[in-house]
């Protein structure tokens, strides 16, 4: 029978009782039957009938015998009673009251049942949080039973902790700590500690100091109980068994307190649980269960000796009494999650495959076992830690496929999955990769809000974080905003979790600067940290360190002294000397004295990071390579050129090598990101190069050649190894592949409107294209081992030149002086000849100076007029860059008739065959054999196209704009000069007119070759289509291309500038610069700057992005006699991004482009030079070489001659 149901019996018959003695059995009949109704209806729990018959029973007895006496108080209190049972507290509180006055007026405050209903009273007002009332109505209890026993007696112990709970509840703490101390006493004087009471009471007492934080004066009391437990020879002992019944309460508080993050109130009573446990046995899932948990409690708390052992006591446990199996696994992956969250990666990885292991032999679901997924995603995370990419990223796409299947895709699981690939895309500088897995974590959290907010703010704070590293502090402000919000409701105050969403929030506003409101959001977290974990915790040697870090940045380095050297030695005691932390800490201590100049000081602590790093990751890790930069800045800052000697070389080789291993599985984009994100080294390598002058450059030649056009030789490496693989599958994957890039160059052309109304996804694709790549580089092991090049030496050059041959490799680069980084952009050339043992590097000036020479040179102010005035500004400016340019390497160059030109950043723009000599008169085509090459890798390791490709030549031109829609002659033409091939560069209202020049040059050349053994194939007027182009591809790639059309490029709608050292180019994800150039063919105007798809048919608008997708590698030669087709963005080691990086990346081998508008009849002139003597069995490089020579001769003036550039091999 219920409790509460036998107490309300025994009252009620007590009631029955007290009446029928003080009425001499003079009831009535009525009255009796409705107290037996009331006990009936009670008994069934029918409480509405109850209160009926009760509130009958009331009027009854009120009418028989009056208000004044037991009987009708005894009514009041059963009414009571019941409505107290049905917590209706505001309606039992005034009968109580009532019948309490009539009690005391007719048989005073000493009488039992005066008591039984004052305690009563004061349950209800303390239900009803009248804590005063409450308080008031127990301290009368007290001296009733004080006058009545003395203060020697149970019922008084009862009564003062029943005062002493009260004020506990009413945050009375002086108060209640006196009552508390005063029933301990008592108990203590009468030698009751052996009742099973005390304990209880112990427990409580406890619990009131661990609720107020008062731990020192909990842990006596905490002692004692575990002295009890201990001593008692079982669980079910009668001086432990009241608080032993209490065992789930205990753990359930002691979980409450840990979420709260009071983890030492959490360890106490773990370890009291644990002490219960202990009873039972150690050999128990239960005892392991509790174990485990204090285990959390002192990885949180940064106890990690003491949680290490904890966790290895777990595992001897489950494995003796539950086998090597799932349990097993679980607390393997446990202890290796405190050894990756700590930075002892080595000792984690092993258990991460044991664990794995184990889920894979000894479940029956393997793979498919939830938990499988979640121990290989935190075996990703370990791999995203140490910067090994590589290996993180299936990982985590394996774990995300596990946790869809497991959990369904609205699962918490299936979000955090999702998070942390898009984490790791975001340390990877993939920023679009990023964005898309965040934000469908986003969606999928979103909708749970009301349920587990706490997950959703992470969300936020991803996403908020993403958008503060890409500068859009609009959108960041708005989500970490958010998440301080939630986090404060949800979690209060004074939550770690609301320490950290401060902190990133902290940070935000620094980059923004406002590094007041900044400091103070810092210093709240800072000290949120202090109050939960203490001042020798992680977290808040981390918010030491941020705080410092923003002392440091706004040169207050007497403020972050300190900081760092308090954060350091905090870090040092809790993770030892050989920990990430601790090197980070001695990383950032460094970076600071070398900032205030006190390089004596850094150094040292530079090189204790720089073995820890070594010694943790090794020697080819992204850590180890981050401190040996930095020790190499250093010696640089300090001026010290001996010991920067002594590390520079071990520096470059170890970045270049950590690079090349960490990219060699991205996708081109993602390559290009990271790139990007992380030139800033590249840039600093060549500053101290040109500050100290050093003559030992092999390395930084290395580096270079690595670098310099990379993406690009990485793109034609892809292509041409996919197209020779006999492999189906890789076969497969290229055409899949091609397919998808053709698709998804359509959608980013495309608003995202039309795109729903297509069916296509312009993220989906890319995250398909990327996906696809990345296979395909993994079938491709032989690839892989090339794109893992480490570039060039001066030895792998020499090779390939002969006697007075030389190469000449230009590199533009922002100058990082030993202070700090300038507005200057340096040009200087490695040069290298046949006798050379390690490259030349000579600065030889500054991009300023070559921008003010161009805007005189030749096409500059954008449409050539060709004025005669013009020419001569154009000829002067030849002169001025022979002098830039040129003279400065004359003195390495001497016996030299052989040049192998690759030029860097507004070089690209520059004819070099043109720039004179103002002495002689002579001009540099003149004094060489002047190559022009976009890669050294093209002398080194030229493409190979097919070995059985015919001599065929493919022709196109005279392309009716028109045709299709409207073929007749459209009002509103471009204002082009007839006379000039266009290059449009401004994409509102643009119509393109037709060129008949360029249909008279594809007659020309076609005429030429009817006499030869070529085969030729024409596209002219209505069928130079973008179809009949697209189809060149592959098999049907001609050896020779030739196109006569307009060309189009437009440059970015904004400058990318440098903002700081670590990030000095902001990437504009959604810029595509491969889609702001191109060629038009026939049909074309019909579509330009329309946001419509055809349906089974071309637009006639070629992009280079499209153009870059073909497969061109049988294609010796394109020719492009458009004008300026050698326009696109200039991408510091990348080159020029547009045509003749597209056609390049096609696999074509050369490419005959224009820097300027040449008139068509000189073009035509050219062109039909050039083929005659390509014909008669010249190479090509000799046959424009002849064809530009012959023009040099009939013309002089270079805007006629000089406009061509013949790139390549």
């Amino acid at each position: 029978m219920n409790m509460i149901l036998r107490l309300f019996l025994v009252l009620l018959c007590t009631a029955l009782m007290q009446k029928n003695f003080a009425q001499n059995k003079q009831d009535s009949l009525l009255c009796k039957q409705m107290e037996e109704r009331v006990l009936y209806y009670f008994k069934k729990l029918k409480t509405d009938s109850a209160i009926l018959y009760a509130q009958k029973n009331i009027t009854c007895i009120e009418k028989t015998y009056g208000k004044n006496n037991l009987s009708y108080a005894d009514g009041l209190f059963v009414l009571a009673f019941i409505y107290d049972y049905k917590k209706n507290y505001t309606a039992a509180e005034p009968l109580l009251k009532e019948a309490l006055q009539i009690v005391k007026n007719t048989k005073g405050t000493q009488y039992s049942t005066y008591i039984q209903y004052l305690e009563k009273l004061i349950d209800v007002c303390y239900n009803l949080k009248k804590y005063n009332e409450a308080i008031s109505l127990a301290k009368e209890l007290v001296e009733i039973y004080k006058k009545a026993k003395g203060t020697g007696n149970v019922d008084y112990i009862g009564a003062i902790h029943r005062l002493a709970f009260l004020y506990d509840r009413a945050n009375d703490y002086e108060n209640a700590e006196t009552f508390y101390k005063e029933e301990l006493a008592i108990v203590r004087r009468m030698n009751l500690t052996s009742d099973p009471i005390y304990l209880l009471r112990l427990y409580e007492f406890t619990i009131f100091y661990l609720d107020f934080g008062e731990y020192a004066n909990a842990k006596p009391l905490f002692d004692e109980i575990i002295s009890i437990i201990d001593k008692a020879p079982s669980s079910t002992d009668r001086t432990i068994i009241k608080l032993s019944n209490e065992y789930i309460n205990i753990t359930k508080t002691a979980e409450w307190y840990s979420n709260k993050s009071k983890y030492i109130a959490a360890e106490m009573l773990y370890k009291i649980a644990l002490a219960f446990q202990k009873k039972e046995g150690t050999a128990t899932a239960n005892y392991s269960y509790v174990l485990n948990k204090l285990a959390g409690i002192y990885y949180e708390m940064g106890k990690y000796n003491i949680a290490e052992q904890t966790y290895k006591e777990i595992l001897a446990v489950v494995k003796q009494t539950q086998g090597v199996g799932l349990n097993y696994a679980i607390n393997l992956n446990n202890l290796a999650e405190m050894y990756r969250m700590i930075g002892r990666y080595p000792d984690a990885e092993p258990l991460y495959y044991e664990a794995i292991n184990i889920i894979q032999t000894k479940t029956p679901e393997g793979k498919e076992h939830s938990e499988y997924g979640a121990f290989i995603n935190n075996l990703a995370l370990l791999y995203r830690d140490i910067g090994n990419y590589t290996n993180a990223e299936p990982l985590f796409k394996e774990a995300i496929q596990i946790a869809k299947k497991t959990k369904g895709a609205e699962h918490n699981h299936y979000a955090a999955s999702l998070n942390n690939l898009g984490t790791l895309y975001f340390l990877m500088g993939n920023y679009a990769g990023a964005e898309t897995l965040y934000i469908e974590s986003y969606n999928i959290r979103k909708k749970k809000i009301n349920t587990d907010a706490v997950s959703y703010t992470i969300s936020l704070m991803s996403l908020g974080n993403l958008y503060r590293s890409m500068s859009n502090y609009t959108d960041a402000e708005k989500y970490l905003n958010e998440a301080v919000t939630i986090r404060k409701k949800v979690l209060g105050e004074e939550h770690p979790d609301y320490a950290e969403s401060l902190n990133d929030l902290a940070g935000l506003y620094e980059d923004m600067g406002d590094d007041a409101y900044a400091t103070d959001l810092y210093k709240e977290a800072l000290a949120i940290r202090k109050k939960v974990f203490g001042e020798e915790s992680p977290a808040y040697a981390v918010s030491l360190n941020n705080l410092a870090a923003l002392y440091e940045r706004t040169k207050n380095y007497a403020a972050a002294e300190p900081l760092y050297k308090q954060s350091m030695a905090t870090r040092k005691k809790i993770y030892g000397t050989e920990s990430r932390a601790y090197a980070i800490a001695l990383n950032n201590l460094a970076a600071l004295y070398a900032n205030m100049g006190n390089y004596v000081s850094a150094e040292p602590l530079y090189k204790e990071s720089l073995a820890i790093r070594k010694k943790l990751y090794g020697a080819e890790s992204i850590d180890y390579t981050n401190a040996l930069n930095n020790l190499s800045i250093l010696y640089y800052q300090a001026n010290q050129l001996p010991k920067w000697k002594e590390v520079i070389h071990t520096t470059i080789q170890t970045e270049n090598t950590s690079s090349q291993t960490l990219l060699q599985n991205f996708s081109e984009a993602e390559k290009e990101t990271y790139l990007s994100n992380n030139e800033y080294m590249f840039k600093i390598y060549l500053s101290m190069l040109h500050h100290f002058g050093y003559e030992k450059t092999n390395n930084f030649y290395q580096t270079t050649t690595a670098k310099q056009g990379w993406l690009l030789q990485g793109k034609q490496l892809l292509n041409s190894y996919a197209a020779n693989s006999a492999n189906p599958t890789v076969q497969t994957l290229l055409a899949q592949w091609e397919n998808t890039n053709s698709l998804y160059g359509r959608a980013i052309q495309l608003s995202k409107n039309v795109q729903e109304q297509y069916g296509l996804n312009e993220d989906s694709l890319f995250k398909q294209t990327q996906t696809l790549e990345k296979q395909l580089i993994a079938a491709l092991p032989e690839l892989q081992a090339v794109i893992k090049s480490t570039g060039f030496t001066a030895k792998d050059v020499t090779a390939k030149l002969t006697t007075n041959e030389a190469v000449v490799q230009w590199i533009s680069f922002k100058y990082y002086s030993p202070k700090q980084w300038t507005d200057t952009v340096l040009y200087a050339a490695f040069i290298i000849t046949k006798k050379d043992t390690t490259p030349t590097f000579v600065t030889v000036f500054t991009e300023k100076q070559l921008q003010q020479l161009l805007k005189n040179y030749h096409g500059a102010t954008g449409r050539s007029t060709f004025k005669k005035q013009e020419n001569k500004n154009a000829v002067k400016t030849d002169v001025a860059l022979y002098n830039l340019i040129w003279k400065p390497l004359l003195p390495y160059l001497k016996s030299t008739t052989t040049i192998y030109n690759l030029p860097a950043g507004l070089l690209h723009k520059v004819s070099f065959a043109a720039i004179t000599d103002s002495n002689t008169q002579k001009q540099l085509i003149d004094m060489y054999e002047l190559h022009q090459l976009l890669s050294i890798s093209e002398l080194i390791h030229p493409l190979k196209g097919s070995a059985t490709a015919k001599k065929s030549i493919v022709l196109m031109g005279g392309a009716n704009y028109d045709a299709v829609v409207n073929t007749t002659t459209s009002t509103n033409t471009a204002a082009v000069q007839p006379m000039y091939r266009n290059v449009a560069n401004d994409n509102s209202n643009i119509r393109f007119n037709y060129l008949e020049g360029t249909k008279t040059e594809i007659e020309t050349v076609n005429n030429q070759i009817k006499s030869t053994a070529w085969k030729v194939q024409n596209f002219v007027g209505i069928t130079a289509t973008e179809d009949n182009f697209k189809q060149l591809s592959g098999s049907h790639a001609p050896r020779i291309l030739h196109i006569a059309t307009h060309g189009f490029y437009f440059p970015p709608k904004k400058e990318k500038l440098m903002t700081n050292v670590n990030d000095d180019e902001n990437n504009d994800t959604k810029d595509f610069p491969l889609l702001r150039s191109g060629i038009v063919l026939t049909g074309a105007n019909n579509y330009w700057g329309k946001d419509t798809l055809l349906n089974g048919k071309e637009d006639g608008i070629v992009t280079a992005q499209e153009i870059s997708h073909l497969n061109l590698l049988n294609t010796e030669l394109v020719v492009l006699s458009a004008c300026q087709t050698a326009l696109g963005d200039i991408n510091g080691s990348e080159g020029v991004y547009g045509l003749q990086r597209a056609f390049k990346m096609a696999g074509v081998k050369k490419l005959l482009i224009s820097l300027w508008e040449v008139p068509d009849a000189e073009t035509a002139e050219l062109m039909q030079l050039f083929y005659s003597n390509v014909f008669k069995g010249d190479s090509y490089y000799t046959a424009f070489r002849k064809a530009q020579k012959a023009l040099k001769e009939k013309y002089k003036d270079p805007t006629k001659w000089a406009g061509f550039v013949l790139f390549g091999e």
